[in-house]
């Protein structure tokens, strides 16, 4: 049966990504289900303050990308690829301690080889397509905000949210115009051009999303000025490893220097076997797990669980000439709840505020996003 909405959009690289195959640390490959994960992402941080429920919400997100129960109405195809030739981490990050420190994950361990990225300049056409819903014109314009929100905001594998696969739409021919919608191509040369072309299109994407009461502090991050933030650093650089080494080192040297009293915590205790329940490990706000290694003891330690970092750092490539600029996005959900606070081996501490994140924002010459129309 054909399908009533359809596009081919050529998506670039603009950061190499880290995206296992059958094995995480072989051979890179663009995949399909990266993709629609993070576009998922995005269209729930959007969409979801229009929903009254957890429930509603899943049921809104599965009639566009489907379920267990339900096929997906947006089908994603990899049309074509013109991929070049894998790096590694560190060929990557040679000479960058800012990129090395945000990608550190990528780096080879003890029991593991190091990752390789699809470089940065690697394109692919995806074949997107609406098939036969009751309302697809409604349902393409929802996969459009969330491919639009992704290609300025996220990424897409490993390390995402410090800055690798950093993906923009190239090109795209579709016979569906939206008039409504911003375009999907970054149009603007200078960065003060676009940080008003992403402040009137994220206005834009969010008029067509109604609003419910929303908790004090929603669950998952959602696009809305009460729980993010979003800003531009107020220069543009000559290249993404520029830009991506720029921020990397100031968020490095911003976590060395603030907080020694972590260190402390910790090292109290793996050393001395002194747990303070009602201590507090502020690093743990930047995301977690949390690594620590005490060099003259030569041992380590990690704070657990897992939970995604609230702090996106994006590169986004400029029109025409080779510039770059660099997007902050700061979520404001709920962290942790108290069943789920940092621990070590199992013995538990105190929810960090997200002062540490606004302690290193007020750092850095940055000029704000308006999500709401005034």
């Amino acid at each position: 049966m054909a399908s009533e909405m359809h596009g081919l959009i050529t998506l670039e690289l603009v950061t190499p990504a880290f995206i296992g195959g059958a094995e995480p640390r072989g051979k890179p490959e663009f995949r399909i289900p990266s993709l629609r994960g993070a576009l998922r992402y995005w269209w729930r941080a959007l969409f979801g303050a229009g929903a009254k429920n957890p429930a509603m919400l899943l049921q809104k997100e599965s009639e566009l990308f489907g379920s267990t129960d339900k096929a997906s109405a947006v089908q994603l195809r990899l049309h074509k690829a013109a991929t070049h030739a894998p790096k590694r981490y560190s060929e990557l990050t040679q000479g960058k301690p800012g990129i090395s420190y945000l990608w550190f994950a990528a780096r080879k361990t003890k029991n593991d080889p190091e990752r390789q990225a699809l470089p940065d300049g690697s394109q692919y056409v995806i074949d997107a397509s609406i098939h036969y819903r009751s309302n697809p014109q409604k349902l393409w314009a929802q996969f459009y905000a969330a491919l639009w929100l992704l290609t300025r905001l996220g990424g897409i594998g490993t390390r995402s949210r410090r800055g690798a696969g950093g993906i923009q739409v190239a090109d795209i021919q579709s016979s569906t115009e939206l008039s409504n919608l911003p375009p999907l191509p970054v149009r603007a040369t200078t960065v003060e051009q676009f940080g008003e072309e992403l402040q009137s299109g994220i206005q834009q994407l969010r008029r067509n999303v109604s609003t419910n009461t929303l908790p004090s502090q929603p669950t998952f991050h959602l696009l809305h000025p009460e729980f993010a933030e979003i800003c531009l650093i107020d220069r543009s650089f000559s290249s993404w490893q520029e830009a991506l080494n720029f921020i990397g080192s100031s968020l490095q040297s911003f976590r060395k220097s603030r907080f020694p009293e972590d260190a402390r915590i910790v090292s109290d205790f793996v050393f001395r076997n002194r747990h303070t329940p009602n201590s507090t490990i502020r690093r743990a706000a930047f995301g977690l797990p949390l690594p620590f290694f005490f060099r003259r003891e030569r041992r380590g330690v990690t704070v657990d669980p897992r939970r995604g970092s609230p702090l996106f750092i994006r590169i986004v490539k400029l029109a025409g000439q080779q510039h770059y600029a660099i997007v902050l996005t700061f979520f404001k959900a709920q962290f942790l709840d108290n069943d789920h606070r940092p621990s070590i081996r199992g013995k538990k501490f105190q929810i960090p505020s997200y002062a540490p994140i606004e302690q290193w924002l007020d750092t850095l010459n940055l000029f704000q996003i308006e999500l709401e129309s005034a």
